[in-house]
């Protein structure tokens, strides 16, 4: 064995990192509707809690796998177990994330769906890959408010990741980090299935009418 797991620490990553996303009654329509979720754009994802939920579980969860769940054996000389071990654990959970399925979908093309976690993978990146991964979500996010399409923020920020590496020295953890961003798109290239994302619609209020 030429690594240490910490039990509890793996326990509390699961805790942290393989929960599904919430989703609420109007959430599940938007997911359902490929109308309404091809109208989103990248504030209608700020506007859900949930994908601050996933960032911030997504956070915590990866500093606890890279940095305390799985450590290397002091007496022996390679980290590559530990890491790898760790990136398939990372692995493991989101594919948790990317794939849902819906049992209350009234047609049976709409019971399985691709998610496209941008927030939990933000997490993930910016936690795992260091200024590389700050770099790349930064990038990412630029895309997707620039383009009004949060469909490119994912691609976006695999590739900014790559050049950040190039920038700021590539890892084998780093090219992992690109393989979990790059996901939910080839799940959606072999299932032929098209991306969804989780985003709240903005809710306009009807006009009060006053007596005259």
């Amino acid at each position: 064995m030429e690594m240490i797991i910490r039990w509890p620490w793996v326990l509390v990553a699961v805790v942290l990192l393989a929960p599904p996303p919430i989703l609420s009654s109007d959430l599940r329509r938007v997911l359902t509707s490929a109308r309404r979720n091809a109208s989103l754009r990248a504030v209608s994802l700020v506007r859900a809690w949930q994908n601050w939920l996933d960032l911030i579980r997504a956070s915590l969860g990866t500093l606890v796998v890279t940095e305390l769940a799985f450590l290397p054996d002091p007496t022996k000389d390679s980290v590559a177990k530990p890491s790898s071990l760790g990136f398939t654990m990372l692995a493991v959970a989101v594919l948790f994330q990317v794939i849902r399925v819906d049992t209350r979908a009234s047609r049976l093309e709409q019971k399985l769906q691709l998610l496209g976690p941008i927030f939990y993978l933000c997490g993930i990146t910016w936690v795992a890959s260091g200024l590389s991964g700050a770099f790349a979500v930064f990038v990412g996010w630029i895309f997707a408010v620039g383009s009004k399409n949060p469909a490119y923020q994912l691609p976006a920020m695999g590739i900014a990741l790559v050049v950040g590496g190039y920038v700021f020295g590539l890892s084998l953890p780093l090219m992992c980090n690109v393989a979990l961003i790059m996901m939910p798109y080839w799940g959606a290239f072999v299932l032929r299935k098209r991306l969804v994302f989780v985003g709240s619609e903005r809710r306009f209020s009807s006009p009060v009418l006053k007596p005259t």
